[in-house]
């Protein structure tokens, strides 16, 4: 029986004890079966030595998930992006990496299932794979980073855009203001003369 929980209501049902070597199965295992099991023996003499085994029940990794931010700093040339990897699984799993041959940028600055990268429009058609594993299970998922640039500088062009609209809403009215005030000044001007006549 493990030492860390209580067994659980339908424990009964799912353990096997074989009484020729008396191991013990655990059917339809869960995560919380996790833990230390100790197997206890009382004869009618004596105890036998206590047998210790420690037990961790892993869950396959159902989906990946990643996640593409762009850098602040990029430039006109360069995308700066970062890769987040990341799984539906938090027991114990490894992310990596898995790089084209052809590209031929820096991917030493990878950790936890993030990649910090620098990608120029050479780069544009490179994908990475992110690849999580458990002892139990092993699965991938591709990207194409290149095109969160390419969403991105539309994005930016779009901004751009709209800030000239803007602009030049605000030239236009204060131009029409000053043409406005230019003809109410002469008026006032002219029928002032026209008053002292």
């Amino acid at each position: 029986m493990s030492t860390q929980k209580a067994p659980a209501p339908d424990w009964r049902e799912r353990v096997q004890l074989n009484s020729n070597d008396w191991s013990l199965t655990i059917h339809k295992l869960r995560l919380e079966d996790s833990g230390e099991y100790k197997q206890v023996i009382t004869t009618s003499r004596n105890q036998l030595p206590v047998y210790c085994v420690t037990l961790q029940v892993y869950e396959k990794i159902k989906e990946i998930v990643i996640n593409i931010n762009r850098s602040e700093a990029s430039g006109n040339n360069t995308c700066n992006i970062i890769l987040l990897c990341n799984s539906n699984t938090h027991n114990q799993v490894s992310y990596s990496w898995i790089k084209p041959e052809s590209f031929k940028g820096d991917t030493s600055r990878s950790q936890d299932g993030k990649l910090d990268l620098s990608l120029s429009r050479e780069d544009k058609d490179i994908v990475f794979t992110c690849q999580a594993s458990n002892p139990v299970d092993n699965i991938n998922k591709s990207v194409q980073p290149w095109k969160e640039c390419q969403h991105q500088n539309k994005r930016v062009s779009y901004l751009l855009l709209n800030i000239i609209r803007i602009f030049v809403g605000i030239m236009l009215l204060v131009l029409l203001a000053i043409i406005v005030n230019d003809c109410f000044w002469k008026r006032l001007v002219s029928s002032h003369k026209a008053g002292k006549t």
